[in-house]
């Protein structure tokens, strides 16, 4: 999410419930890019594409297209959902640990390849590929619960430019 979106979420930027289908969400998508296109939002004679209601009408243009470009991705709508689940418990967490995603042990877990990272508990921060790479391709910073305690970390992205 942008610093200074007035919106909560791109859920509501598309004005859509977070459990829409993606059909719902690419109507919703489809309605708000028809009426806010740059082209379309001043289809008014007396208003001039260059004023302020133009300005504002490229700008949530803008936003519902990042909003649509996240949701419409399977891979990253579910890393996006965990990143609002978590942000949502981030008031009451206290992060245990700091740790970057290539720090993270690749292994199986039920089958699915998965990022762990063990906790002091005995216990393993999970984080499945398809959710670190649809996060780290966004560059989104990720909370995670251990699997067997109350303890979180904070997983960051790759580091850019360290290749």
């Amino acid at each position: 999410m942008q610093p200074g979106l007035q919106c909560a979420s791109w859920y509501q930027v598309l004005g859509v419930a977070s459990d829409a289908n993606a059909d719902e969400i690419k109507a919703a998508f489809r309605r708000a890019a028809l009426r806010l296109h740059p082209d379309k939002a001043c289809t008014d004679s007396s208003s001039h594409s260059d004023g302020p209601a133009s300005a504002r009408a490229g700008d949530e243009y803008l936003l519902v297209q990042q909003a649509w470009q996240v949701l419409q991705d399977a891979g990253l709508r579910a890393a996006y959902d965990r990143q609002l689940a978590l942000s949502a418990a981030a008031a009451d967490v206290h992060i245990n640990e700091t740790v970057q995603l290539p720090d993270m042990e690749l292994t199986a877990v039920d089958g699915e390849p998965c990022y762990t990272w063990p906790c002091r508990c005995g216990g393993a921060f999970l984080l499945p590929v398809e959710e670190a790479e649809a996060a780290a391709q966004a560059g989104w910073e990720l909370t995670l619960p251990c699997s067997t305690c109350s303890l979180h970390i904070r997983v960051l992205p790759e580091p850019a430019g360290l290749d």
